[in-house]
């Protein structure tokens, strides 16, 4: 993808949120299945097996699917600036929920189902915002650094929740403390947090300044 093309608004909005939204909330799958798996003997977890604790994801995938689904309809009579606050604000309830519910077992599951169906309203969201700001012989591209994006999201938002969790073991022990949980909980809040700003700032220039389709930028002929 030409880098040039992040001056359209929308594309840069989506580009930007993916990054914060991979760090913010990916960290909750791993959190949520190391939780139910730790002994309650270490002052907090359920002490599940590994097989149970797997389980604890499928909320977060039968949300996702719900969601794509119920979000097409909706894209073509609500604006997507709207939908994207929407799915931002049920991912960092689903982490708020996680913050202080995470004790009880009923609200682990809500907490995964919140975030699947908030993820699955902006990846439905965002392909259209791409497609709006770019040449229609850029698509392919624009997806495809899109894609990197997400996963470069992913991966930083594992190794700081990682991080949290291993500073807070106690010296001689094994098991991080349950206030690991509960910085790298904050941190996805925060992050998320960030990101709905910067996506609503970008997507209310578009709204009052509508910008056209760039044009594709022509290459340096040396």
């Amino acid at each position: 993808m030409d880098i040039r093309l992040l001056r359209h608004p929308s594309v840069l909005a989506a580009d930007l949120m993916v990054v914060l939204v991979g760090v913010g909330i990916y960290p909750l799958l791993s959190l949520v299945v190391r939780y139910v798996q730790t002994p309650a003997g270490a002052g907090y977890g359920f002490g599940y097996s590994a097989a149970f604790a797997g389980l604890m994801l499928v909320p977060y995938s039968l949300a996702s699917f719900a969601a794509s689904r119920v979000i097409r309809p909706l894209m073509r009579r609500t604006s997507l600036e709207l939908l994207i606050l929407v799915g931002s604000g049920l991912l960092i309830i689903s982490m708020v929920v996680f913050l202080f519910g995470r004790s009880n077992l009923i609200l682990l599951l809500v907490s995964m189902a919140l975030a699947g169906f908030g993820i699955g309203v902006i990846f439905a969201i965002h392909p259209a915002q791409l497609h709006a700001g770019v040449p229609r012989e850029e698509t392919g591209s624009a997806n495809s650094f899109y894609q990197v994006l997400r996963y470069v999201g992913y991966s930083l938002g594992s190794a700081l929740s990682a991080t949290l969790l291993v500073a807070t073991i106690p010296p001689g022990g094994s098991l991080p403390s349950e206030v690991g949980y509960s910085a790298a909980a904050w941190l996805g809040i925060g992050v998320l947090v960030v990101g709905t700003i910067v996506a609503s700032v970008l997507n209310l220039h578009v709204a009052r300044h509508p910008v056209d389709v760039l044009p594709r930028p022509e290459r340096v002929r040396s």
